[in-house]
């Protein structure tokens, strides 16, 4: 089960990637808009991460970037 350490530290490694590319790939607001169950619920924190993955995968294939090659691991 994840943890919102795990979602945090998944947010940290994309703002870098950010910062190194220049592409937009997360945000926490929409992650929280795009969890279908509340912050109480103990999937809460797996879903923030799965939306954060998701959407950073596709933000980044918009951009021309491969998300999985500029996190070193599979997330999208």
């Amino acid at each position: 089960m994840l943890t919102e350490t795990d979602y945090l530290r998944l947010i940290e490694e994309l703002e870098a990637i950010e910062k190194a590319t220049g592409a937009y790939l997360c945000d926490i607001n929409i992650d929280g808009e795009n969890v279908e169950v509340s912050p109480g619920d103990p999937e809460f924190w797996e879903c923030m991460c799965s939306a954060a993955c998701l959407a950073a995968g596709i933000r980044a294939e918009e951009a021309g970037l491969d998300i999985n090659r500029l996190i070193g691991r599979t997330i999208y």
